[in-house]
């Protein structure tokens, strides 16, 4: 029902209601609950014109009511943010935005620990002014962080920053904008396009070494490893997806194959997603994990079947054993576990997969973020360009 501005005369037979002295009043229905009051009660002064009543005080009325401002007595009770040093923002941060959205708080979580050692002990007002945020950004550069890490602890601070604004409690940004702040901070230019490729070979080089873990040195690990190699290059999981992924997700009556699905609690997207069970390989390393902890084991998880937080010494003992990296040999082979993600949907797009077949793969939520993951195979490009211009002179 829409709201309603109408008088209600007290004397019987007042035909001149438009231009009597009775009050105006209002009515509005929400919820299954009818509102009314007069005009000159909710605005707090007397209301002579409908006109008036109409344009001024029933959209107000109305917006009161749908935000739970209407009556007072049913106004929520909400406790302020206060906030005097930037550590205890934070915490008002993560449970008022960050959990009460429900976002990933896998990397997340890393980044406001970064932000709060480097930040905490100062005033929240430290952030309206450049020079703090100016030395840390100096600092990630001087480490050599690449421009992407830095950016992201950039971009971070800034929707920080922006969300304290929405709630008063700061005044202005430091960063830049185009009109309020032309001379604010800005995040780096020239971020370089990650371009690592695993090639068979290589990949090859990961899987014997992989054989190598198979010992109580370290912890029976190799075959979970391999796995989560073939899984990373066929599926494109994430690192953060993969170690939370359970038996009990795998429908292995799905057809034409089994389906794995990733829980939207589980995506960084927050997105449930389906992948279809295509790679043999991986199909067999599932089946051999099938019956390891249980329906809620993790086959990505311990030789066990548990749960794990993550696998990086597993990963740098590998590459070292497969001597892409070793320090005490000073070798770089510069390569990251989410280069094989990169890698899925590099080998995909090669074989002509349409990349909004590989967004869905991947679980990206725009294709522009695909569009930077597929590096282009120089040799295929050259055998496509070829055959795109085949008979012409």
């Amino acid at each position: 029902m829409r709201g309603n501005v109408y008088k209600r005369c007290e004397e019987k037979g007042c035909r001149s209601a438009p231009n009597c002295d009775h009050p105006w009043w209002m009515t509005f229905s929400h919820n299954g609950r009818r509102f009314k009051t007069s005009v000159d009660s909710f605005a707090k002064t007397p209301v002579r014109t409908k006109t008036e009543a109409v344009k001024t005080w029933l959209p107000k009325f109305v917006t009161a009511i749908m935000e739970s401002r209407y009556p007072q007595t049913d106004v929520p009770v909400t406790r302020p943010i206060v906030s005097s040093t930037v550590s205890e923002f934070l915490k008002e941060y993560r449970k008022r935005h960050c959990e009460a959205e429900k976002l990933n708080m896998d990397s997340l979580s890393w980044k406001l620990k970064v932000i709060d050692r480097r930040f905490g002990a100062l005033p929240l007002s430290a952030f309206e002014k450049p020079g703090p945020i100016e030395d840390f950004k100096a600092d990630m550069v001087g480490a050599g962080k690449t421009h992407a890490t830095i950016n992201r602890y950039l971009a971070q601070l800034k929707h920080m920053i922006n969300w304290a604004i929405g709630r008063e409690l700061l005044v202005k940004n430091p960063f830049f904008h185009k009109t309020r702040n032309p001379t604010g901070i800005r995040l780096l230019k020239g971020e370089g396009k990650r371009r690592r490729r695993v090639y068979p070979p290589e990949e090859k080089t990961l899987l014997d070494a992989c054989d190598v873990m198979n010992t109580g040195a370290h912890d029976y690990v190799g075959a979970v490893m391999k796995g989560r190699i073939m899984a990373a290059i066929d599926l494109g999981l994430r690192r953060g997806e993969m170690l939370k992924i359970t038996n009990h997700d795998i429908n292995w009556k799905g057809r034409p194959v089994p389906v794995l699905t990733i829980q939207w609690g589980n995506a960084k997207s927050r997105k449930e997603r389906e992948i279809p069970l295509t790679s043999a390989r991986v199909l067999r390393f599932l089946k051999s994990r099938r019956l390891v902890g249980g329906a809620e084991g993790f086959p990505f998880g311990s030789a066990a079947g548990e749960r794990v937080q993550n696998f990086r010494r597993a990963w740098e003992t590998l590459l070292r054993l497969s001597r892409i990296t070793d320090p005490e040999e000073e070798l770089d082979g510069d390569l990251h576990w989410h280069d094989l993600r990169h890698e899925c949907g590099s080998r995909y797009a090669d074989r002509g997969l349409d990349g909004r077949h590989i967004q869905m793969l991947l679980g990206h939520s725009d294709l522009k973020t695909t569009e930077r993951y597929l590096n282009s195979d120089t040799k295929r490009l050259a055998e496509a360009m070829k055959r795109a211009t085949a008979g012409r002179s």
